[in-house]
């Protein structure tokens, strides 16, 4: 009985270790959006600014899209071998 409560806390911790990365990358994609909402705006002006302001939210998206693949390929493994409820 106690080994089950001992799986139960652990797996409960290893939830919430994973809802508080999932928070932290949503956060970064919101500020991601943001930063590509602000840049927007300077896109519009000078050529060189665009180019630049191009690079930054290229160099942004690849940064998030490597985060989600690294969370999705650590956690991936914990969803599909938590024991199971009987």
């Amino acid at each position: 009985m106690e080994n089950n409560t001992n799986t139960q806390v652990n797996n409960q911790k290893q939830e919430d270790a994973i809802t508080v990365e999932v928070e932290e990358l949503r956060n970064e994609y919101d500020q991601y959006l943001k930063n590509c909402e602000d840049s927007s705006e300077e896109i519009i002006g000078d050529l060189k600014i665009n180019e630049e302001v191009a690079k930054q939210i290229r160099n942004l998206e690849n940064a998030y899209c490597s985060k989600v693949s690294a969370f999705r390929d650590k956690h991936l493994h914990s969803y599909y071998c938590l024991p199971q409820e009987k």
